[in-house]
C-alpha cells in the first residue's frame, strides 16, 4: 500500500510558539518524511506561516 500518512499540523501549538523561526523549525521537522520536493515544502511552509500572521 503506497498511500501517503497525512500529518496533522496543530495552528493553536504554532500560535503558540515565540517566532517564526521556532514555526518553522517545528513544521520542516513534521514534514521532514514529505514525499513532495524541498521546493514544494519550503512553498508550503512558508503559505503556511503567512497565513498564521492573519489569525
Amino acid at each position: 500500500d503506497k498511500t501517503t500518512p497525512e500529518v496533522e499540523v496543530d495552528i493553536d501549538e504554532l500560535l503558540d510558539m515565540d517566532d517564526d523561526a521556532q514555526r518553522r523549525n517545528h513544521l520542516q521537522g513534521v514534514l521532514c518524511d514529505a514525499k513532495k520536493s524541498p521546493h514544494d515544502v519550503k512553498k508550503f511552509v512558508d503559505d503556511l506561516l503567512e497565513r498564521t500572521k492573519t489569525l
